[in-house]
């Protein structure tokens, strides 16, 4: 028994150091709470749009800020909820005006054929907040005689990937004499701590095993070699797959490519840089914009779309 409890007293110290060297700190997940698609249909604030001749429905969520008041109650009780546990916080309210002031809805984003694809609102958001994880608010109230009680569906997706991480559902008791915002405090403290331990074991296997982001690296008319050109014995594209190995977390990404065009899937980028700032899609790409550029190949590359969670590589001047 004492050499079962020495080895596990052992390897408790060897995960703390590992961590410890890894600038890890036990760092929380940052998160913006939106409310859920269902919500927003059921309010009327949903509409449809044409972006470039193709058909979106969109949400307006300035127009849902501005006229119902019970969401902004409803979003700010809950942000305090996670604020307590010590999450850090992104508004989605705050992060509107940051996008209607910059007036950056107009910007262009470049489409995988050159043409302008503008990217709509609620990615925008996202990209502008750089949460680690959204999680969608869906809220009822039910009344049974002179009793009420409120209902809350809570669905936690990864930004990027749009992929689900953790769900909860709760119902308050129901009361007479209780008001909104009391109900909705008791189905949300039902089931946080569960909930929450769920994100942090996300954030926590994100930290081990990287972002999941996308890259597209592609070929310009006015560059006269292609993804097939030899460098001292190897072809580009054998360049740009050696340097995803070494700079992916485990070397973790799935590349097709043409002589004209790569395509990087599911490659798992690090959460945190070297000093510890968030990297996303656009930063990785940097980096590689600046291997390529570099000698000994002197490759005339740029930056020269980013999306939600991807990045395009221009490559020509």
């Amino acid at each position: 028994m004492k050499s079962t409890l020495t080895v596990f007293i052992f390897l408790c110290s060897l995960v703390n150091i590992v961590f410890a060297q890894s600038g890890y700190k036990a760092k929380k997940p940052v998160i913006m709470i939106v409310p859920s698609d269902n919500w927003m249909t059921a309010n009327g604030f949903g509409n449809t749009v044409n972006n470039q001749g193709k058909q979106e429905y969109l949400y307006d969520y300035t127009k849902a800020f501005a006229n119902n008041f019970e969401l902004i109650s409803v979003i700010s009780q809950v942000n305090g909820l996670f604020q307590s546990r010590d999450f850090p916080l992104k508004s989605l309210e705050e992060e509107l005006k940051k996008i209607n002031n910059d007036q950056i809805t107009d910007d262009a984003m470049e489409s995988e054929n050159g043409v302008a694809f503008e990217q709509n609102k609620f990615d925008r958001i996202l990209q502008s907040a750089q949460a680690d994880i959204v999680i969608y608010l869906s809220w009822n109230k039910y009344k049974s005689g002179i009793q009420n009680s409120l209902r809350i569906i809570l669905d936690a997706k990864d930004p990027v990937t749009r992929k689900a991480i953790a769900s909860q559902q709760s119902i308050s008791q129901p009361s007479s004499s209780a008001t909104i915002d009391i109900l909705l405090e008791e189905a949300v403290l039902n089931v946080i701590d569960n909930f929450n331990a769920k994100l942090q074991a996300h954030f926590d296997d994100m930290f081990v095993n990287g972002r999941e982001v996308n890259f597209r690296i592609k070929k310009l008319q006015s560059w006269d070699g292609d993804f097939n050109k030899q460098y001292n014995g190897k072809d580009l594209t054998e360049i740009i797959e050696d340097w995803f190995l070494s700079n992916t977390v485990k070397g973790r990404f799935t590349l097709n490519g043409t002589k004209n065009s790569i395509s990087v899937e599911q490659a798992r980028i690090p959460l945190f840089d070297e000093k510890g700032s968030p990297l996303d899609s656009r930063a990785f790409a940097r980096r590689l914009r600046k291997y390529l550029s570099g000698a000994p190949y002197n490759i005339p590359c740029n930056v020269t779309g980013v999306k939600l969670g991807e990045a395009i590589i221009s490559v020509g001047n």
